[in-house]
């Protein structure tokens, strides 16, 4: 048996095609190279330092809180609850 004779236009088209679809296969592997990628993400800043803090009662009678760093010269005394009660001013 003969097979049919193709002409030049459809042997043109047939490579368009093939040639449009070899290049959509061509974009998982750029995607994929992308994630071999050698560079790292460098942060420019020094990592946070965790603050400590203290809670303390202001003379007023509201409990705020205190960065232990700016509490220089302090007495490291706990006061009794006589003191206390005159320290509050109401």
């Amino acid at each position: 048996m003969k097979e049919p004779e193709v002409t030049n236009t459809e042997k043109d088209t047939r490579r368009k095609l093939l040639f449009g679809i070899s290049l959509l296969s061509l974009f998982p592997l750029i995607k994929l190279g992308s994630l071999f990628n050698k560079k790292s993400n460098i942060i420019s800043c020094a990592p946070e330092t965790e603050k400590r803090t203290v809670k303390m009662l202001t003379e007023d009678g509201r409990l705020v809180e205190v960065e232990v760093s700016k509490m220089e010269g302090a007495s490291k005394e706990k006061i009794s609850q006589k003191d206390l009660l005159v320290f509050v001013k109401k």
